[in-house]
């Protein structure tokens, strides 16, 4: 869990990321728990274990974040929710961004962009 307080923090972002990944996971397999930011972690190290945890066994983990994320993006952020409002609201949202919406909006995208360059 490394360090007091600050765990693992500086290894994992002063590095590769890859590398702080495939080390842990080499050590303790594919998913591993370590302090990040203050916080205790279960980390994912592959795609099979994201895929354990996000679909196979969702009611053993709860997804959180630190306050500081929270403050940072704000508490209604899509991510810090879970069971039926966040498979609503992110139904809602992938709605919005599917390729035929997006695809209706490149005019109007494309309009802004000259409008702004030739400001």
């Amino acid at each position: 869990m490394g360090w007091p307080c600050i765990g693992e923090t500086l290894q994992m972002y002063t590095q590769d990321p890859n590398v702080f990944f495939t080390s842990k996971q080499k050590r303790y397999g594919d998913i591993f728990k370590t302090r990040i930011l203050g916080y205790p972690c279960v980390m994912l190290a592959s795609p099979e274990a994201a895929r354990f945890v996000l679909v196979a066994q969702p009611q053993l983990f709860k997804p959180t974040y630190p306050k500081s994320k929270e403050r940072l993006i704000g508490p209604s952020a899509l991510f810090f929710h879970t069971g039926n409002y966040h498979a609503s609201m992110r139904k809602l949202v992938q709605t919005s961004f599917s390729p035929e919406v997006t695809r209706k909006l490149i005019p109007d995208i494309e309009t802004l962009a000259i409008s702004c360059l030739e400001s």
